[in-house]
């Protein structure tokens, strides 16, 4: 019999943020920034309405200071999260 061993890793990413995006709430188009750290290259953005649907999935590609502008066209009129 061979002992199989299970690791969990914890990862806190206290460098990521999301600020609130602007303006708020908005007609034709929003900006969401952030930061993510040095040590991950990519990451996603995910919008999603009120039910938990994810409404868009946007790839981040490189870290540090970025932002995501966001237009009202790809959107019905509502209130989401991200």
């Amino acid at each position: 019999m061979q002992n199989t061993t299970v690791q969990q890793q914890t990862i806190l990413l206290t460098d990521a943020s999301f600020e609130q995006n602007t303006p708020n709430p908005f007609g034709s188009s929003t900006v969401i920034r952030y930061t993510l750290p040095q040590k991950y290259l990519s990451a996603q953005i995910v919008i999603v309405d009120k039910t938990g649907k994810i409404l868009k999935q946007v790839n981040i590609n490189g870290s540090g200071i970025g932002q995501l502008n966001v237009s009202a066209s790809t959107l019905s009129a509502g209130a989401y999260n991200y």
